[in-house]
């Protein structure tokens, strides 16, 4: 389904607040993992299919207004 799809469906059935929010965020990761991960199992993958499923990510994440704000951040060099 193209991302412009989802996201129509997805405004129709949730509000705004929710898909703002971490849960929907937490959500949307674990769904593309699971997709992109059943994708790349089920045949040979080269580097370019990996970038074209991370291209798909970042659509997706643009079109649903998601940010990395939810991401836990790594250890840094001169971060305790």
């Amino acid at each position: 389904m193209p991302v412009e799809r989802l996201s129509e469906r997805v405004q129709e059935i949730a509000d705004r607040r929710f898909t703002g929010g971490p849960t929907f965020y937490s959500v949307a990761v674990a769904a593309f993992q699971r997709a992109a991960g059943e994708r790349l199992a089920a045949e040979g993958h080269s580097v370019k299919d990996e970038s074209n499923l991370l291209k798909l990510w970042a659509a997706a994440q643009k079109e649903f207004g998601l940010t990395d704000r939810y991401r836990i951040e790594a250890w840094r060099p001169g971060r305790e």
